[in-house]
């Protein structure tokens, strides 16, 4: 077994970073009902057409706003859409 050991001043410095980066990846990290889409930054994300996309929304899979003809929708319905057509493995 063979074990490193680091000057302290390093290993300090190491951990410095390492919270750093924890700091600048927790701020960035968005609550799933700010992170909004606009039709075709989601119809790029989930590889779908205009018309499959507009079939979500009047068929109720989806939910979104519309603000001036323009439609938006939030991460949060995305994901629960996925989840309530969810299938899981049979095998």
């Amino acid at each position: 077994m063979n074990f490193n050991v680091i000057p302290q001043v390093q290993y300090d410095l190491l951990i410095n970073r390492i919270e750093t980066m924890h700091k600048e990846l927790s701020t960035k990290q968005k609550n799933p009902k700010e992170v909004i889409y606009d039709s075709l930054s989601l119809m790029e994300m989930l590889n779908v057409s205009k018309s499959t996309l507009q079939k979500m929304r009047d068929e109720g899979y989806l939910g979104f706003s519309q603000v001036n003809g323009k439609f938006f929708y939030r991460q949060l319905d995305v994901n629960e859409m996925i989840e309530k057509n969810y299938k899981p493995a049979f095998r």
